[in-house]
């Protein structure tokens, strides 16, 4: 990983929530409604360019956010748990910009050992212990950095368990990712898994079973380009991009 993104993560280990209304100065009008963003990484401005994510940037916009960024590896299980320690009904809209970590393939070792054994007792309450048992006993048949490769679960848990989990969110906002291109990594420090692609059918999935999807799925070659430093992250123009689309869709939302 280069030095930079290092270098972030290692800075946000132990963040658990902060409040982003410190950018209220470049504002005019806001809203009062409350917004609750939960990202991963992709929320984060991880270049060494200066310019506001698209947290800050709807910071601007809306009076009350709420910004959540647990760890490096923010997953859908901890999105579950956040449910239990806050009531997601006070926020006017829950945007959860989440799942690339749970989706995509990485060696088994890390699934099992790291994520899995960090986060156990999140997943098997979203996904039951025997499930996630039978997943990770088993591994995707693709090898990568010398082991075989594993996700965090299967496409069939994620429409028996996660679906229903999500729909129950009152005024969610889905944000799903961009296909990643197999042949382009961007600033990326190192190859991806051969299978990364796996990740895009669990992004259709939650882009097709979830109402009010902000979708990514669309975007073609050039828009990849334009709008990510890697496939995944955001640049500044992609971060410009995803707030317009987040603000169009709450002001949908509270109509």
């Amino acid at each position: 990983m280069r030095t930079s993104k290092r270098t972030a993560f290692r800075a946000l280990q132990g963040v658990r929530f902060a409040w982003a209304s410190s950018w209220s100065i470049l504002a005019g009008r806001r809203s009062a409604r409350r917004l609750l963003i939960v990202s991963d990484s992709r929320g984060l401005n991880l270049t060494r360019r200066t310019f506001l994510a698209y947290p800050e940037l709807l910071a601007c916009r809306y009076r009350s956010v709420r910004k959540v960024h647990e760890s490096k590896w923010t997953t859908l299980a901890d999105v579950h748990r956040f449910g239990h320690k806050m009531r997601f009904s006070e926020f006017d809209a829950v945007v959860v910009h989440v799942g690339i970590s749970d989706f995509s393939p990485r060696p088994r070792t890390s699934a099992r050992d790291q994520l899995y054994a960090a986060k156990q007792a999140d997943y098997d309450s979203l996904f039951g212990k025997q499930a996630m048992a039978r997943h990770l006993s088993c591994d995707l048949g693709v090898p990568y950095e010398g082991e075989s490769t594993q996700n965090m679960f299967s496409l069939e848990m994620a429409e028996a368990s996660l679906l229903p989990w999500l729909r129950s969110i009152p005024n969610l906002v889905f944000v799903t990712g961009s296909p990643v291109l197999s042949d382009w990594t961007g600033d990326y420090w190192k190859p991806r898994p051969a299978n990364i692609g796996m990740a895009n059918d669990y992004f259709r999935l939650l882009d097709r079973g979830l109402p009010g999807t902000i979708s990514q799925m669309h975007w073609d070659r050039p828009a990849i380009l334009r709008y990510t430093t890697d496939s995944i992250h955001l640049n500044a123009a992609g971060h410009r991009y995803l707030a317009d689309q987040i603000r169009a869709r709450c002001d949908t939302l509270f109509q």
